[in-house]
């Protein structure tokens, strides 16, 4: 029971931490998301996920919509479709390799701005 308390306490302070920060801070979620990590994303400016299934994993967790600081990368991109994920390169040749390079550049300057927009407010 000690030791779940200092846990949680430290977990709490990380977040109040996160949360007085100065500077913007950006979550990138590429991965499996679980309870505590979507919560320490969460406490974020803002959340980049890769594809949709990661922002369907954090739905689940958080228990409904997320808030509008929760977006994929790809919404950043002109030219994707919304849902679209960034394609992942491992499943074919050295094209889906330059295909997702070619998706992230795209979206750099859109997240860029975003940015900007967060040092603003």
């Amino acid at each position: 029971p000690q030791t779940a308390t200092l846990l949680i306490d430290r977990f709490h302070t990380l977040m109040r931490l996160i949360k007085a920060m100065p500077q913007p801070l950006i979550a990138a979620v590429q991965g499996p998301v679980a309870g505590g990590g979507v919560g320490l994303a969460l406490a974020c400016d803002l959340v980049v996920a890769m594809e949709d299934i990661h922002l369907e994993r954090m739905r689940d967790i958080y228990g409904g919509e997320l808030p509008d600081h929760v977006v994929l990368l790809t919404d950043y991109d002109p030219q994707a479709n919304p849902g679209d994920g960034v394609p992942d390169p491992w499943y074919g040749g050295q094209d889906g390799f330059v295909t997702t390079l070619a998706t992230m550049e795209r979206a750099m300057p859109g997240l860029a701005d975003a940015v900007r927009t967060i040092k603003q407010s």
